[in-house]
């Protein structure tokens, strides 16, 4: 009869504690179980876990904090780069791309800040001690995040078609970069999205910058 690993088991034989198996389990970050019983426990061939091992499957769910948060503030300043150089006079036609992008944007950069916060304290939970006969305000590890301030630009809209044109594309190019550098920056399954998501609104704003050099 085949033997099962536990998922105590499992985490001993990665050398990580129950709770980061857990949290890299719910990252899908993990390899599925080899069995399932009364739709709880979970089981894994040793086969299964060696091979994830061999194959370097524990660098699979990280952060790289300084990166992360470098990309969400220049998430947030191609957002306030597109509401400036995006806004067209009257004379040429309203289009409302420069207000909608910018805040579809911020609220992405506002996710991902959510998330990789959550990710950079799941990992030093797992990375710290506690002492469990004492519960208090002691108890608690403060994180510094570093985040650059951005600034919400305000230009007329009278500027040439060229300059603006060209800004544009350049905020686009911005965000092509970013998707790039994001599953760089933040390993977990979610990171595919928010690239995916970067590259839409990238095409967007060339389309916008299509409409201000017509």
């Amino acid at each position: 009869m085949q033997h099962f690993l536990s998922s105590s088991q499992v985490a001993e034989r990665l050398g990580i504690t129950r709770d980061a198996l857990n949290a890299k389990i719910r990252a899908d970050a993990f390899v599925e179980p080899d069995v399932v019983v009364g739709g709880r426990y979970q089981g894994w061939a040793e086969e299964t876990v060696d091979e994830f091992i061999e194959s370097d499957g524990g660098n699979r769910v990280g952060i790289d904090a300084p990166k992360i948060f470098a990309l969400i503030t220049s998430i947030r300043h191609t957002a306030e780069r597109v509401r400036t150089f995006g806004r067209r006079p009257r004379s040429e036609g309203r289009d409302y791309a420069y207000v909608s992008i910018p805040s579809d944007l911020h609220m992405i950069a506002g996710r991902l800040e959510g998330e990789a916060r959550g990710w950079l304290a799941e990992f030093n939970y797992h990375n710290t001690y506690f002492d469990e006969s004492t519960c208090d305000a002691t108890d608690i590890t403060e994180i510094p995040v570093e985040l650059d301030p951005v600034l919400t630009l305000v230009g007329p809209p009278c500027l040439p078609r060229d300059i603006r044109e060209r800004e544009l594309r350049r905020a686009a190019d911005q965000l092509v970069s970013a998707a790039g550098e994001i599953r760089l920056a933040l390993i977990t399954k979610s990171s595919r999205p928010y690239q995916e998501q970067l590259l839409k609104f990238a095409a967007q704003i060339h389309e916008l910058a299509d409409t201000v050099a017509a």
